[in-house]
């Protein structure tokens, strides 16, 4: 019977350090195509920490579709 409440207690355990853990991507692609007839810029906020991509006032050129 304690062999049940100690495989409970390690479950218990095992679940609540489950979610503390986090996963990084090492790379994130988008593909995108501008439409809007004129040449536009891109930047990347996050939405919990203070970060931008690319960063440093600067902003990703993105061409019109032609």
């Amino acid at each position: 019977m304690w062999i049940r409440g100690a495989l409970l207690a390690v479950g218990f355990a095992l679940a609540m350090v489950a979610p503390a853990t986090t996963a990084q991507a090492q790379q994130l692609t988008f593909a995108m195509t501008n439409d809007s007839g004129q040449d536009i810029q891109i930047e990347f906020y996050s939405e919990d920490r203070n970060h931008a991509w690319p960063g440093g006032n600067q902003a990703y050129n993105l061409a019109r579709a032609r």
